[in-house]
């Protein structure tokens, strides 16, 4: 007789979930349990497929926003960048700086002419004539490293006019301590000290003057005339300006490095030339307003690239969603629009002999919507006119009262000519086509609301007077300012419309993977009640089972005997 089987309860140590083996039914529960189990998890698995869909276009939407930056940093220095430091920025600003010399002398060897965005172009003349040198001393000598001064007292060190500091001297110290004792100070002082050692039995002190200029003289007082003349026994160099001659005019500098000779240049002097004259031409150079520009065409078109990538349809008519997540999605399709009208579209407000398109400095639009650019043409338009370019990509803005001016604006303006006009009660007032409203005034300082169309502008008033009336404002906003201001609508980290999107996106996905986890633990509760249903059926049939085989064997018994 066969040992009655009840079928085993049993923990799987790789789910570390129960399981029913050594059955009686003869029947496979355990794939019948997880089948059934599988069965309830198909909506889960559906949500998964939404989940990795989801991951994609997240990362899509980054993707989207970094091609986005790129283009945004391209066209920042063509837009006419607003603020303080607006010109620096400008990269129609920019200027270089040429020379060159009556004589064979290299004038490279003469001076260094650094010129910022701030400096004027035009050229003059300069002769250097002298360096402006430090004031440099020499004590007495010394017999040893380790011999004593021989005198003592307390000195009083500094550069003319300057901060000075007590330096105390004992018959004991060595030049090396003395020249210790000074460096020690020479923060305040701005005095160096160093140990020139001429021969074995000879040691020399040397203090040299942190700044040049006649001015800069090395003062010693306090202490015995002896002791100032020791440190102070011979004048190696004195303190002197820098002289020029700029278009003949003399000019002269306590250093060598000038910064304040002409608005936005920098010249160093390196060495002094009377014999000859460097003349230095400074002139706009386009080179990096090229450079962004070509950048900018790269970077739109590798937007249009990434565009077409998120459309890709199989001959099928397929489309694969991983591969292509932003397949139909309304935001890339809005922003492909809106920098699409820009790139393609003209300046409002330019003059109509002027011109007001990309397409007119040398920059198409070719097959696919891709962009290229006419080197040449661009090239002729920022030698001959490059006011034109600027006004086709940069934001200007001009004040019928020069006392306005306009710091920053918003994206796109509501409107490109309004009045600004202070009232009685001492208010400012915004006026245009469709209405009026309050500035924010802080001082001189004029805000549009918050929340309003002209959220953004803001305004300087520089008079000390109030103005006479209504002030004129008229504004042209460029393609490169268009577009710059689109981007910053997209990718801005705070409420920008992809920040916007990715946030919605991930929002959902985290939902969904609530509802998977939902449905898994439904499915594990099913499945536990499967388990316990078949082992409550096979402990039935098991019974049964062995019941059958007593009768059997009685019988079988009963035969027997007969």
């Amino acid at each position: 007789m066969s040992e009655p089987g009840f079928g085993n309860l049993t923990i799987d140590p790789k789910t570390n979930s129960p399981r029913l083996t050594s059955t009686s039914s003869k029947i496979d529960t355990e794939q019948l349990t997880n089948a059934l189990y599988e069965a309830k998890l198909i909506p889960a698995t559906r949500i998964e497929q939404k989940i990795e869909v989801n991951d994609a276009k997240v990362k899509a939407y980054g993707e989207l926003k970094t091609k986005l930056e790129e283009m945004r940093s391209a066209l920042d220095g063509l837009r006419n960048p607003p603020g303080l430091t607006g010109v620096e920025d400008n990269l129609f600003e920019k200027k270089a700086a040429f020379f060159s010399s009556n004589t064979t002398t290299s004038p490279a060897g003469l001076l260094g002419v650094q010129a910022s965005n701030r400096a004027d172009t035009g050229s003059f003349d300069l002769v250097i004539d002298d360096l402006a040198t430090a004031h440099k001393t020499m004590s007495q000598a010394f017999a040893g490293a380790d011999a004593g001064i021989g005198e003592a007292g307390t000195v009083t060190l500094g550069l003319g006019g300057g901060e000075t500091a007590d330096i105390a001297v004992t018959t004991d110290m060595t030049v090396y301590d003395l020249r210790d004792a000074i460096n020690a100070e020479s923060a305040t002082t701005g005095v160096d000290a160093s140990v020139l050692q001429v021969a074995d039995d000879e040691f020399r002190l040397v203090t040299t003057g942190g700044r040049t200029g006649a001015a800069n003289t090395i003062e010693v007082t306090g202490g015995t005339q002896p002791l100032r003349d020791a440190l102070q026994a011979q004048t190696l160099s004195a303190a002197s300006d820098a002289h020029l001659k700029v278009d003949g005019v003399d000019v002269v500098r306590a250093e060598n490095t000038v910064t304040d000779l002409m608005d936005g240049l920098t010249l160093d002097l390196y060495q002094a030339d009377p014999a000859t004259t460097v003349s230095v031409e400074v002139e706009p150079d386009f080179t990096g307003a090229k450079e962004a520009i070509q950048g900018f065409v790269e970077a739109y078109n590798g937007m249009r690239d990434f565009i077409d990538g998120q459309r890709a349809v199989s001959e099928e008519g397929e489309v694969d969603e991983l591969e292509s997540p932003l397949f139909g999605d309304t935001l890339l399709r809005t922003i492909g629009q809106e920098l699409g009208f820009a790139v393609g579209g003209a300046v409002e407000g330019l003059a109509s002999d002027r011109p007001a398109t990309l397409a007119q400095l040398g920059i198409d639009m070719g097959e696919g919507g891709r962009l290229g650019v006419d080197q040449a043409e661009l090239d002729e338009m920022l030698l001959k006119d490059p006011g034109a370019v600027r006004d086709v990509l940069e934001f200007r803005a001009e004040t019928s009262d020069p006392g306005l001016a306009v710091f920053r604006h918003p994206p796109t303006l509501p409107a490109t000519d309004f009045e600004v006009e202070k009232l009685g009660d001492g208010s400012w007032q915004l006026t245009d086509g469709t209405g009026s409203l309050t500035l924010e005034a802080d001082g001189n300082t004029l805000k549009g609301p918050a929340g309003s169309a002209y959220d953004g502008l803001t305004l300087f008033w520089t008079d000390d007077a109030d103005p006479a009336g209504p002030i004129e404002v008229t504004a042209t906003q460029g393609i490169a300012d268009r577009l710059h201001g689109a981007i910053e609508r997209a990718v801005d980290d705070v409420d920008g419309s992809l920040r916007s999107a990715i946030d919605e996106t991930m929002a959902q996905t985290e939902s969904w993977r609530e509802d998977v986890a939902r449905i898994e633990a439904r499915a594990e509760d099913h499945r536990l009640v499967l388990i316990e249903r078949f082992a409550r059926l096979e402990t039935a049939l098991s019974l049964s089972e062995s019941m059958l085989n007593q009768v059997r064997a009685q019988t079988d018994a009963m035969s027997a005997d007969r």
